[in-house]
């Protein structure tokens, strides 16, 4: 155990709350309980903290306040996209995409409902289609949206969702993206993407658990998640949570005005991990050829003759976290389907771990755990060599 303490190097999962955020949601947990939607003053103070923390996501995205919905996470923010426009034709995505879009998407097939997926490349950038491959797509289906991730929670790919956006002008289509792993990350203009809709979520930049938030650009028809009262003007019924927009709000501006400090931080982190495995004669292999050009702070690396899950465990007994993939879907035993849709094979995918760093992390911590990491491989060659 490196100091008594965790490494933690599994941020593309979760991140630790930003003191300042923590700092701003006490009074919203503690003596200012009142109900944003009670009339006396209690409420209303609670009413203006809320439409406060609305206006500061907008403004880091460039959208308008009133084009902010709250959310329970990222998850329910893309559901809530695909139910208010995929059920009303085909959905065109990419076989890399969240969980949460591709399960949302499939689950509206009983209403003769598609996905249709894109190809992927090997460096996990989404093949636009060409004109003729997209009038033929438009005019043998009825798509009525387009889904695209803008970074890739397992390998770190940034889209670039205007060049994909514009294969499709045109067609009348809505523009959606899971941008859960991009903002609070790396610049995110609602205006210049050309997004109608956008999830994000909290944890993912420093903020609390369980909110988000889905930006609906003025104009696209809405239909309400939740039904109730008149709540996120009438769209999700639910006492809001307070405590959790302060939160996210203020952890947002936070990783909004430290962007590029924490971005170049995270590139040396990334930098250093590489160095020092290639100084420690590790056999490796990273997934993207050029894992430095995505300016996130997420590694995938594979390791030859090594089974990721044992080494997830062996590493965690020295006290360092990473995974094997997206942490929405750990308990599963199957192959990564991003990892699959970029061409690896199964046994690769088997031996492919992700490293995900945060600004919080250290250098110290890099050369701990790639000493670590050297031992745990060895420990499971010789085993297997047995």
């Amino acid at each position: 155990m490196y100091k008594n303490s965790l490494i933690y190097f599994d941020n593309a999962a979760t991140t630790p709350l930003s003191p300042t955020a923590l700092s701003a949601m006490k009074p919203w947990l503690t003596s200012e309980y009142g109900n944003p939607s009670s009339l006396y003053s209690a409420g209303r103070k609670a009413k203006e903290a809320l439409e406060c923390a609305r206006a500061m996501i907008a403004r880091t995205i460039n959208a308008e306040p009133d084009e902010i919905f709250f959310t329970s996470g990222g998850t329910e923010a893309d559901n809530w996209a695909i139910d208010m426009i995929g059920t009303h034709g085909d959905i065109i995505t990419s076989g890399i995409e969240h969980h949460a879009i591709l399960n949302a998407a499939h689950n509206r097939l009983e209403r003769d409902v598609k996905a249709l997926k894109l190809m992927t490349d090997r460096h996990g950038y989404i093949v636009p289609p060409n004109e003729s491959a997209t009038r033929s797509l438009v005019l043998q289906n009825k798509p009525v949206m387009c889904s695209f991730m803008f970074v890739n929670n397992e390998i770190g790919t940034v889209q670039d969702l205007r060049k994909l956006f514009k294969s499709f002008n045109g067609c009348g289509l809505i523009y959606h993206t899971d941008a859960v792993q991009a903002v609070g990350h790396i610049q995110v203009d609602v205006k210049k993407l050309g997004v109608d809709m956008l999830s994000m979520s909290a944890h993912k930049f420093n903020g609390p658990r369980g909110i988000g938030a889905l930006y609906v650009r003025n104009g696209v028809p809405m239909y309400p998640m939740i039904c109730g009262g008149g709540q996120e003007r009438k769209m999700r019924a639910g006492t809001e949570n307070v405590a959790g927009a302060v939160g996210m709000a203020v952890a947002l501006d936070e990783a909004v005005r430290f962007m590029d400090e924490r971005m170049a931080h995270t590139d040396s982190l990334k930098h250093r991990f590489v160095d020092a495995c290639t100084k420690n004669n590790i056999r490796f292999a990273t997934t993207l050829d050029d894992p430095f050009s995505n300016n996130t702070g997420i590694l995938s690396m594979r390791f030859p003759e090594v089974e990721a899950e044992s080494l997830l465990l062996l590493l965690d007994s020295f006290g360092i976290c990473v995974s094997t993939g997206s942490a929405c879907d750990s308990k599963s035993v199957n192959i990564s389907h991003v990892l699959s849709a970029i061409g690896l094979s199964d046994t690769d995918a088997r031996s492919t771990i992700r490293f995900s760093f945060g600004h919080q992390n250290t250098f110290e911590e890099v050369d701990y755990a790639v000493d670590s990491l050297a031992k745990c491989i060895d420990m499971i060659r010789s085993v297997n060599t047995v």
